[in-house]
């Protein structure tokens, strides 16, 4: 099976699941609600005046720190690192120059872009 016939498969899956019930999902205000956080949270000018209050509000919108209070309170209780340690890793994520590969790979792997709390479950829900 080629490369083609696998992506017409999926789209055709996709486009098949959106016109279905379940793919109303992707409608529904809970899901409204974080893309629209997620998509100001990105911002670039967002990011560069990064404040710990806007870090702390990621907990409202992560589920992997919705579902374990401790990892929530383990991250976003107080701040592990300067701010301008956050607003780097972040705008790196967002808008680096790497592609978003290995952006995505530098975030889960390189101990410069480690943020304290934020393991792979929590990355995994913000990517």
């Amino acid at each position: 099976m080629s490369d083609f016939t696998i992506k017409k498969s999926i789209e055709t899956y996709l486009k098949d699941f959106r016109e279905t019930e379940a793919g109303t999902l992707t409608r529904s205000d809970f899901l409204t609600k974080k893309y629209d956080f997620f998509q100001e949270f990105f911002k670039q000018e967002h990011l560069l005046h990064l404040t710990w209050e806007n870090i702390q509000k990621l907990g409202e919108y992560i589920p992997a720190f919705q579902e374990m209070a401790l990892s929530r309170e383990n991250a976003l209780r107080t701040p592990h690192h300067p701010i301008e340690h956050y607003r780097k890793v972040f705008i790196y994520l967002a808008h680096g120059e790497e592609n978003l590969d290995d952006r995505i790979r530098d975030i889960l792997e390189n101990p410069i872009y480690n943020l304290k709390g934020f393991g792979p479950s929590s990355w995994s829900d913000i990517i």
